[in-house]
């Protein structure tokens, strides 16, 4: 998989063409995955705080609201299996229909709100995790790996 590499600094410059360059083609699980294996629970969770921090009160509902909707489908395969892109344009489409107004910066970081959920969720349920094809390393295993 490429490297995704978005951090906090990024998140602010960040446009709705480089967003979609950076997850072309990679299936949703593997973002989820990605942020699970190659980010700290730590900086997960400042990013979450990060995008929260940017969002006023009326956006945060907008990305509560997403979040459910995606619930719905929580146990859908094609959900996880759909190309991140797809995911994007699918927030994108939330956001102007609760909102009724494109905006691509709320839509971004609802994207990103959406996948940390996710991304916590595969943190606390081991369930999730197998369903979405996660396996955790054994301690041991992630020194050898990076010792080579």
């Amino acid at each position: 998989m490429k490297t995704i590499n978005l951090n906090q600094e990024e998140i602010d410059k960040l446009t709705w063409g480089e967003l979609k360059q950076k997850i072309y083609v990679i299936p949703y699980k593997d973002l989820i995955i990605y942020f699970y294996k190659q980010k700290s629970k730590g900086e997960n969770g400042l990013l979450v705080q990060k995008l929260l921090n940017d969002l006023s009160e009326e956006e945060r509902l907008i990305s509560d609201q997403i979040i459910e909707v995606f619930n719905k489908n929580m146990l859908d395969p094609k959900q996880w299996n759909k190309p991140s892109e797809e995911i994007l344009e699918d927030v994108k489409g939330e956001t102007i229909s609760i909102e009724n107004v494109s905006n691509e910066q709320l839509a971004i970081r609802c994207f990103l709100l959406l996948t940390l959920h996710y991304v916590f969720t595969a943190y606390l349920r081991k369930d999730f995790r197998k369903f979405i094809g996660l396996k955790k390393e054994s301690f041991f295993k992630f020194f050898r790996r990076n010792s080579n």
